[in-house]
C-alpha cells in the first residue's frame, strides 16, 4: 500500500478545494490503482524514506540519485510509471470525460460540442469571415453574420460570404434575386431597383416585383408609354411598333388622321363626310343633309332639285322656270312664260319676259340686271342679285373668311381650327392641342407633361403633371403609408419616416416594413434576426435581441450579439442556469462532482483531508460534510446540501431535489423550482 502520509501530502499539495465542499481527486485514483500491482517496489519499502530522522529532507526519497535510494532505479522497477511528474499528471492518469467532453492536456474537461475554441478538438478554433462564430454538435457553424453580410452557400467554411447591400442574387437577404423581368437592375442598399427597362417596354405600375411589366409595342392603354391610351371612340383600337392603329366601324372614320381621337366622324350623317372621309354634301338652293351615308338636300321654296344631282343642289326655280313651272317636268306652251310657278301669256309688272321666263332683273341671279346676266357661283355658296348686282351667300356651315370673293366660303366652320362656329373664332387651350368639332372647339389632347385632370375644357390641360398631386398622370397622388412622397421626373419617390422602409420596391404600400420592430428586417431591410442559439427573437429600435433561448442555453451576459452565449448543460460557471456555478463537472445541465473520500462518496471541505477513506481535520479524525452527517468547520456541507445550524456542530441536510429544502439563494434542481414555503418542488 502507497503509505498514508504520501497520499495525504498529495491530496493536499496538488487539490486543496479553493471554494465550497467539491473536491475532485484524480491522484488518489491513480496512486490506488498502482497499489494493486502485486510487486510495487513501494510495497517493498514500507515507510522507511518518509519516517527518516527530522532533520533529513521530506523530499529526499524522491530527489535522491539512485545509488542513494536502497530500492532499485525507477528504470528497474517494471510497475513504475515513467517519468511521472506530479505537477503535471498524464491524461491516462485523470479520470475520464463526460459524453461530448475532452482533456486538452492537462485542463479539465473541455465542451467540444459547443466550444468555440475547442470545437470537435482540442486544436480546432471556429475563426469564419465576417461572421459570429459557434459550435454546434462539435462543428462549426455561423452564429450571425456581419451587418450587410448573408451565408448564403450555407457553408460555414467560407464564413458570410454575400454582400446583402449589392448582390443581385441576394438583395437584402439570401435567396432574394433583383432580377425583375424585362429591366436592367441593381441591388441599391439591399433594396432591388429598376434601372432600365427593356425596349419595348415599361415600369407603368412603379411595382418593381414585376418589373419592366408593360409591352408598350402592343398595349392600347400604353401604346408607346405609360399612360398614352388609343382611343377606341368609334372603331377597336389596336397598338401596332408603340403606335395607335384605328379599326374604323361601318359606321363611322378617322379623317383628321388623329388616333387620339379615334374614328371621329360619323359618315352615316357628317354633310362633310358623307359616306366615305371628303365627300360633302352640296346646298345650294337648299338645305343639305346626310342620311344613311347618301347626301340629301332640302330645298327651299320655290326651288327644286329636277336633274337629281346633290351637286348642284336645287338648280331650278320653278316659279319663273318655263321648263319646270310649279314643279320639274311642267313645261309652258310655247310663246307663254312662267310667272310665280304658273303659265302666262303676259309677265306680270316689275318682271321682264326672258326667254320664257318672267324675271326680276333686280333681283334675280339668273338674269341680274340684264336677261343674258347671270351671277356666277362660288365654292360652298349661293349666287345672289341685289339692286342688279351680283353676290353670294355661303352655305351652312361655311363662310368668307378671308374677305375673297374668288374663292367663295373657303373655311369649313366645322373644323376650321382658327374658324370654329363663325369667322375668327379660334379654338385654343391651356397647354393643350384643340381641333374642331362640328363647329364647336375641343380638346384634342394634351401637352407633354400637362394633364386635364378636372374635365374641364375652357382651362385646358391645367394640371402640371410632374406635381405630387399628379405625377406622370391625372389623379396619381404622391402619398404612401408611412412616409410622404415626391414627384421625381413623372414617378413617384417614397421618402419614408423614421423607422420604416420600402422594402419590396412597391410604391403602392408605400414604406411597408417598420424596421425598428421587425424581426424579419431589423434595422434595414433583409436582416432578419439570427442569433446564435435564440428560439424567439425581438427586435427593439432596429436592434436584434433575445427572447427566448433554445433549449439548452442561456443569455447570461445580457449581450444580445452574441445570442445565448452559454451552453447550460455543460457550462461549469453557469451550469443549469446563469450564474449556478459548478466545481465539477457539469453534465446535463446538473453538476457533478468526483468524490473519492469514504465509502458514502462525500467530499472533504476546507481545512479537512482525505485519509484511509475518511475526511480529516489535524490529528481528528471525523466524516462531515455529507447528506445527514455533521457539518464540516465553518458550518459548510457537500454539494446539494446545507447546514442546519450555523454554529459548525449542526447536521448537513439534503436539498435541491422536489420534495427537498431550497439550497441556498433559493436554488433547486433542473425540473424544481423553490417555492415561498422554501421547498423545491417539480415545476410545470
Amino acid at each position: 500500500m502507497v503509505p498514508r502520509s504520501l497520499r495525504a501530502a498529495v491530496c493536499v499539495a496538488l487539490f486543496a478545494p479553493a471554494a465550497g465542499c467539491s473536491f475532485v481527486y484524480p491522484f488518489d485514483y491513480a496512486l490506488d490503482r498502482r497499489d494493486a500491482a502485486p510487486d510495487a517496489p513501494l510495497d517493498a519499502a514500507p515507510d522507511a524514506p518518509l519516517d527518516a530522522a527530522p532533520d533529513a529532507t521530506p523530499d529526499a526519497p524522491l530527489d535522491a540519485t539512485p545509488d542513494a535510494t536502497p530500492d532499485a532505479p525507477p528504470d528497474a522497477t517494471p510497475d513504475a510509471p515513467p517519468d511521472v511528474s506530479l505537477d503535471a499528471p498524464d491524461d491516462a492518469s485523470l479520470p475520464p470525460c463526460p459524453a461530448g467532453f475532452l482533456r486538452c492536456g492537462s485542463e479539465a474537461c473541455n465542451d467540444v460540442q459547443s466550444n468555440v475554441s475547442r470545437c470537435g478538438g482540442c486544436a480546432n478554433v471556429c475563426a469564419l469571415a465576417g461572421a459570429t462564430p459557434a459550435c454546434e454538435m462539435g462543428r462549426c457553424a455561423v452564429a450571425s453574420c456581419n451587418a450587410g453580410l448573408g451565408d448564403c452557400d450555407g457553408d460555414a467554411a467560407n464564413g458570410c460570404e454575400t454582400r446583402l447591400s449589392t448582390s443581385a442574387t441576394h438583395c437584402g437577404r439570401c435567396g432574394l434575386a433583383c432580377a425583375p423581368p424585362n429591366a436592367m437592375a441593381a441591388c441599391v442598399d439591399s433594396v432591388c431597383r429598376i434601372l432600365l427597362c427593356a425596349t419595348g417596354f415599361a415600369d407603368c405600375d412603379g411595382n418593381v416585383a414585376n418589373g419592366c411589366e408593360v409591352d408598350t409595342r402592343t398595349r392600347v392603354e400604353h401604346c408607346g408609354a405609360c399612360g398614352r391610351a388609343c382611343s377606341e371612340a368609334g372603331a377597336s383600337a389596336l397598338c401596332t411598333n408603340g403606335a395607335c392603329v384605328l379599326r374604323c366601324d361601318s359606321a363611322h372614320a378617322d379623317c383628321n388622321g388623329d388616333v387620339t381621337d379615334g374614328c371621329e366622324v360619323s359618315t352615316a350623317t357628317s354633310i362633310t363626310h358623307c359616306g366615305r372621309c371628303g365627300v360633302r354634301c352640296g346646298a345650294l338652293g337648299g338645305a343639305a343633309a346626310c342620311v344613311g351615308g347618301l347626301c340629301r338636300v332640302t330645298c327651299a321654296t320655290n326651288l327644286a332639285d329636277c336633274d337629281g344631282s346633290v351637286a348642284n343642289g336645287c338648280e331650278v326655280d320653278t316659279s319663273t322656270d318655263p321648263s319646270n313651272c310649279g314643279a320639274c317636268g311642267t313645261r309652258c306652251p310655247t310663246g307663254a312664260s312662267c310667272a310665280g310657278g304658273a303659265c302666262v301669256a303676259a309677265c306680270p309688272a316689275g318682271q321682264t319676259a326672258c326667254t320664257g321666263r318672267c324675271v326680276a332683273l333686280a333681283t334675280d341671279p339668273r338674269a341680274c340686271g340684264g336677261c343674258d346676266r347671270t351671277c356666277p357661283t362660288p365654292a360652298n355658296a349661293s349666287p345672289t342679285c341685289a339692286a342688279s348686282t351680283c353676290s353670294f351667300a355661303c352655305s351652312a356651315a361655311w363662310g368668307n373668311c378671308d374677305g375673297v370673293a374668288a374663292n367663295g366660303c373657303e373655311a369649313n366652320l366645322r373644323d376650321a381650327v382658327a374658324s370654329c362656329g363663325a369667322c375668327g373664332r379660334a379654338c385654343t387651350f391651356a397647354n393643350a392641342t384643340a381641333r374642331c368639332n362640328g363647329g364647336t372647339c375641343e380638346l384634342a389632347s394634351c401637352n407633354a407633361g400637362f394633364g386635364d385632370c378636372d374635365g374641364v375644357a375652357a382651362n385646358g390641360c391645367e394640371a402640371n403633371l410632374s406635381t405630387d398631386a399628379h405625377c406622370g398622370r391625372c389623379g396619381n397622388a404622391c402619398a404612401a403609408s408611412n412616409g410622404t412622397g415626391a414627384c421625381v421626373a413623372g414617378a413617384c419617390a417614397l421618402m419614408c419616416r423614421e423607422s420604416f422602409r420600402d422594402c419590396d420596391g412597391a410604391y403602392a404600400n408605400g414604406c411597408e416594413v417598420n424596421v425598428g420592430t421587425d424581426v424579419a428586417q431589423c434595422g434595414r431591410c433583409g436582416n432578419t434576426c439570427d442569433l446564435p442559439n435564440v428560439l424567439t427573437h425581438t427586435c427593439a429600435g432596429g436592434a436584434c435581441g433575445v427572447a427566448v433561448c433554445r433549449a439548452g442555453y442561456a443569455d447570461c451576459d445580457g449581450v444580445a450579439a452574441n445570442g445565448c452565449e452559454i451552453n447550460t448543460l455543460s457550462a461549469p460557471a453557469h451550469c443549469g442556469a446563469c450564474g449556478r456555478p459548478c466545481a465539477g463537472t457539469c453534465a446535463a445541465g446538473s453538476c457533478v462532482v468526483s468524490m473519492s473520500c469514504g465509502a458514502g462518496g462525500q467530499a472533504c471541505c476546507p481545512g479537512s483531508i482525505c485519509r484511509e477513506g475518511a475526511c480529516v481535520q489535524g490529528a481528528c479524525e471525523t466524516s462531515c460534510g455529507a447528506p445527514d452527517g455533521r457539518c464540516c468547520p465553518g458550518a459548510t456541507c457537500g454539494p446539494r446540501s446545507f447546514c442546519s445550524s450555523l454554529s459548525g456542530s449542526g447536521m448537513c441536510v439534503a436539498c435541491g431535489a422536489a420534495g427537498q429544502p431550497c439550497c441556498r439563494g433559493a436554488d433547486c434542481e433542473i425540473g424544481a423550482v423553490c417555492d415561498v414555503s422554501g421547498m423545491c418542488v417539480a415545476s410545470r
